[in-house]
């Protein structure tokens, strides 16, 4: 399976982002788009983001209108403590989907 990997803030998820899933789908043929919101971000003040449950939640309402292929939302970052880095993201995606290709989306 080819599964998109679509991280950041997402504080919050706009039209921008949902239109560059739908691109990353179509010209990767994409089986299935992981969108992870931003736990602790190294680059950005926390305390101008929204709750982590809030931009969970925004991002599952922008994954509902997404209908070239299944989109799920994973809480991965924000249920950890500490700065969220993208490649203890990825090291973890790898171990629960070994089989499949991961595709990073920037």
């Amino acid at each position: 399976m080819r599964i998109g990997i679509y991280g950041g803030t997402f504080n919050p998820i706009h039209k921008a982002h949902v239109h560059l899933v739908r691109e990353f789908i179509k010209r990767l043929s994409l089986d299935r788009v992981i969108l992870i919101p931003t736990g602790t971000p190294p680059h950005k003040a926390t305390h101008q983001l929204a709750s982590g449950a809030d931009r969970i939640e925004m991002c599952r309402l922008a994954a509902a209108d997404i209908a070239e292929c299944p989109v799920t939302v994973s809480d991965i970052e924000v249920l950890r403590t500490g700065k969220s880095y993208t490649a203890d993201t990825m090291t973890e995606l790898k171990a629960q989907y070994p089989d499949d290709e991961l595709f990073l989306l920037m």
